[in-house]
């Protein structure tokens, strides 16, 4: 894995030049460890989100980043937004990794979905549950 090569957060405009060129060059499955730095940063909420929208694209996800991304998507302290992009992100992410995690994001999923929570996220609880399930067929 490349280093963490996103710097200071605080001068999130070039972060997010930086991911954006890592997006369209296929290379953020490099970076997962500043991604998931990046999730943990609370402080700009545009980077945040925009991390969880860029995950889709990882090809081989690693457990550090999916244990973030299941962290922002199971915190009662998080904004339903972010916590539904996390749930999208995992959706994306869970069929390619290897089986036991893929086994351990359904099940983070299910238990989000058993637990009283607003209908929106629900609706993408319920399609990131199909999602890996046809994927993973």
């Amino acid at each position: 894995m490349a280093r963490d090569v996103f710097g200071n957060l605080l001068e999130w405009g070039n972060v997010m030049n930086m991911l954006g060129e890592l997006g369209k060059t296929n290379q953020l499955d490099q970076h997962q460890e500043g991604l998931a730095r990046i999730l943990r940063y609370k402080d700009n909420w545009r980077l945040r989100e925009t991390v969880l929208q860029c995950c889709t694209g990882i090809r081989r996800p690693e457990n550090v980043l999916l244990d973030e991304i299941r962290r922002v998507m199971m915190s009662v302290d998080e904004y339903y937004d972010l916590r539904i992009l996390a749930v999208t992100a995992m959706g994306a992410l869970a069929s390619r990794a290897p089986r036991a995690t893929t086994e351990d994001a359904l099940g983070s999923l299910h238990v989000l979905l058993d637990a009283p929570q607003p209908p929106i996220l629900h609706d993408a609880v319920q399609k990131a549950i199909a999602g890996v399930a046809s994927a993973t067929r």
